[in-house]
């Protein structure tokens, strides 16, 4: 089977950081654009639910200038200014209902919507007829006006209620901001885990190229020594015999074979213990 050269392994080391980093980018601006579009959803869903309650209020403070206009409006100046707030009032329920229909993508929510308007006009009719005759009696008669309209605000009370429930996104925040929470604990998490797995690859990769070079440096060294070695304990032949029978030994000649000898042993000491020994 064909080794796998130094340079593939190095352009392999560079190919897997590069896909790695492409992977964790990707899933990093997907998980981003996936919480924008959350937040952009949420933030929408909490401004409908604002005008839903702020349709309500209004609602609420009409019911309460009419009553104060039927309790006060013996009163000249108060009938002017109850008269007032009531119509006041009103106006800002179909304003805020109006606005809350074009904004609202629910099908169901504008169905409720356009409910409630029709029902908060027909009553808004009415009561204006019951506050003519009210008015024009000078406010003595608040029981003739408060027969008329008795059991006319039923339908859009309900309505509204059901418009404001259908809106109301509170506790799904609180759910949504805990699973964005989630997702980027995860990301976090897919991203270490990727890390790690690119640092363990680029190990074992650096391992499978430092070892052959470390056993080649190795294996150069062992065969140096060997032929110095060979050439120290075999001198040539012609330099052999042109040489007179050698005298009692000084030890000269065995030092130098013996520290070139040692010399080797030295090198190879740390890589093959048992040669030094």
């Amino acid at each position: 089977m064909r080794r796998v050269g130094i340079p593939q392994r190095l352009y392999g080391i560079v190919v897997m950081g590069g896909l790695g980093l492409i992977v964790a980018a990707v899933v990093f601006l997907g998980v981003l654009f996936h919480v924008r579009q959350t937040l952009t959803t949420l933030h929408t869903e909490m401004s409908e639910h604002d005008q839903a309650r702020v349709m309500q209020v209004a609602w609420q403070r009409q019911g309460q200038a009419w009553t104060n206009l039927l309790l006060r409006g013996h009163d000249s100046g108060d009938r002017a200014t109850y008269r007032t707030s009531f119509r006041k009032e009103s106006d800002e329920v179909q304003a805020t209902g109006e606005a809350l229909k074009h904004t609202e993508h629910d099908a169901q929510t504008r169905a409720l919507l356009d409910q409630f308007l029709t029902a908060h006009h027909a009553m808004g009719q009415t009561y204006e007829a019951a506050l003519e005759r009210f008015v024009a009696g000078q406010g003595l008669d608040p029981k003739a006006a408060d027969r008329m309209v008795r059991g006319q605000d039923r339908a859009a009370t309900e309505l509204i209620a059901q418009v404001v429930a259908r809106l109301d996104v509170l506790a799904d925040v609180k759910a949504e901001v805990a699973d964005i929470r989630d997702e980027g604990i995860a990301m976090v998490v897919a991203i270490g885990g990727l890390t790690v797995l690119l640092i363990a690859g680029s190990a074992f990769v650096s391992r499978s190229i430092t070892r052959p070079i470390a056993e080649t440096v190795v294996g150069s060294t062992v065969a140096s020594c060997s032929g110095r070695a060979a050439n120290l304990s075999r001198p040539p032949v012609a330099i052999s015999s042109g040489l007179a029978s050698p005298g009692p030994s000084t030890g000269s000649g065995g030092g130098a074979s013996g520290s070139t000898l040692h010399s080797c042993a030295s090198r190879l000491a740390p890589v093959t213990p048992s040669t030094a020994a």
